[in-house]
Parts: structure tokens; C-alpha cells; sequence
């Protein structure tokens, strides 16, 4: 995967991979999970190419190849202005592309920000969001003075398959750890921000989850859509998945239903998200 980087300031720089296809109509934005990085979408990015989408993945700062801190960022708005600065690179190189974001599991919480704040898309598709928290962490991060806890790491925990946890531990850009800052910035700030700006997701939007993921609760989702501001909402629960929709054995079904949906809503709406 050949990674560019784009300058977000003078100490920060993005790294992300671009893949245009001249006679695509459609181009996808994809943002990745916690630790995660570009590299471990390459399968839907093939699967998106074959059905003619130009591809754009982007790795968050502090993760994959992108500059910052492993695993940690200061404030959860760190995260929107980045994705901000490289949609606008991507539109103004780009103008004639549809644009659909697709952001799973902090980068869904991510993309969902995102898509309040600035618009900016025409498309949006959530996998397995991170748009909610267990009470009781929530209560916890009250009193947790985490804005200052950039130096203490936790372990990041497995929850898929065998060969797919193998997969992540021999990977050297998979993040092991993140900072009980970063924790904080996602449960205290993120889910704060997105919920107060749901109303503003004009869009039309995808999420799709699985009923066994132990990550996040798939139930809230139906829930948080009825809050988004759109006229066009699609909810999609997987019986028997789990949080990586893209990247599981079974996968292939779900890439079908994701490439589906954005055919079929390619000219829903106007352009970048205004109904």
C-alpha cells in the first residue's frame, strides 16, 4: 500500500492512501477503528475498486503511519479538523466525485462528528459506531483527571476470532496500546460531542452492526439514528456478527450490502450532504 501524507501544521502530518479511478463517479473515505490503521481495509478497498470507486484511507493521528503519539490524542476535536483538512484536500482534487465517508468503531464516532460539524459528504456509513458507553465508565471518567493521563497505557483486547486476533498481534502498525487519555477524550468528549450535533447529519446514512459484538451495543444504534437529522436512515443488524463487519471471515455478504446501498443512494439528496 503506497502511503502519502498530508500536512495538517508545521508538526503534524497525516498519512493516508489514495487509489483514483478516472471513470469513477463514486469516491469512498474510509477512517478506521482504535489502533487500527489503513492497511487493514485493503480487502474492501479491492472489493470498492471493483465496483469502480475511487478509494481514499487516512490513518488517525497517533495511529498506523500518521504522525503524533502512539494511541493518544489531546482532545476529540483534534480528530474532526484532521478528517476536515483531508476531506477538503480530497474535494479539491476530486470536485467530481460523489463522496461517501465510512468510519468503524472510533471512526465511526469520528465520521459522525464529522458529518454534523462540517457536512462535507454526500454519503455516510457507520460500522459498528462507538456512540455509546458502558454507565458505569462513563461515571468513572467524572472523576478520572484523564486530560492529564497521557502516560499511562492500556492493552488493547481481542474480541474476534482466532485467526483474525493472530492477525492483529503479527502486525507491526497495529497499535497494542492506548492512552487512558485517549479513553477519556472518546467516552467524555466524543460521545458528548456527537450526541449534541446528532440532529445535524442531513446526509443519508448507513449503520450497520453485529447482534454479538462485544464492543459496542449494536441496540443503542436504532436509537441514535432516530436522533440523526436525516431523511434517509437504513439500519442493518448482522445475527451473527461481531464488530469487525469488514474484515471477518464472512465479510463478503456485508461488503456486498455497503456497495448496494451506495449505488442505490449515489444521487439521494444534494451534493455533500444538503437535503
Amino acid at each position: 500500500m503506497d502511503t502519502k501524507y498530508l500536512d495538517i501544521n508545521s508538526k503534524m502530518k497525516i498519512a493516508y492512501y489514495s487509489e483514483y479511478l478516472p471513470k469513477s463517479k463514486i469516491g469512498v473515505i474510509i477512517v478506521h477503528g482504535l489502533t487500527e490503521h489503513k492497511g487493514r481495509y485493503e480487502d474492501f478497498i479491492q472489493e470498492l475498486m471493483a465496483n469502480n470507486m475511487s478509494v481514499f484511507a487516512v490513518d488517525l493521528r497517533g495511529h498506523g503511519e500518521s504522525f503524533g503519539k502512539r494511541g493518544d490524542v489531546k482532545k476529540f476535536t483534534d480528530y474532526l479538523t484532521d478528517l476536515n483538512s483531508f476531506v477538503c484536500y480530497i474535494k479539491g482534487k476530486y470536485p467530481e466525485l460523489k463522496l461517501t465517508l465510512f468510519g468503524h468503531s472510533l471512526g465511526g464516532l469520528i465520521s459522525s462528528g464529522y458529518a454534523a460539524t462540517y457536512g462535507g459528504v454526500d454519503l455516510l456509513v457507520l460500522s459498528s459506531p462507538y456512540l455509546s458507553a458502558c454507565p458505569k465508565r462513563v461515571r468513572h471518567f467524572r472523576f478520572i483527571p484523564y486530560k492529564l493521563c497521557g502516560f499511562i497505557r492500556l492493552k488493547k483486547t481481542h474480541s474476534e476470532s482466532k485467526s483474525i486476533s493472530e492477525i492483529s498481534i503479527s502486525d507491526k502498525l497495529y497499535g497494542k496500546y492506548f492512552t487512558l487519555r485517549l479513553a477519556g477524550v472518546m467516552i467524555r468528549q466524543g460521545l458528548a460531542y456527537a450526541k449534541s450535533r446528532y440532529k445535524d447529519i442531513k446526509m443519508p446514512v448507513l449503520i450497520i452492526g453485529g447482534k454479538l459484538d462485544a464492543v459496542v451495543n449494536s441496540e443503542v444504534f436504532s436509537e441514535a439514528l432516530e436522533e440523526f437529522g436525516s431523511k434517509n436512515k437504513t439500519l442493518k443488524i448482522y445475527e451473527n456478527k461481531k464488530h469487525r463487519m469488514v474484515q471477518n471471515e464472512d465479510k463478503d455478504k456485508i461488503i456486498y450490502d455497503i456497495i448496494n446501498w451506495i449505488n442505490q443512494n449515489e444521487n439521494s439528496g444534494g451534493l455533500y450532504g444538503k437535503d
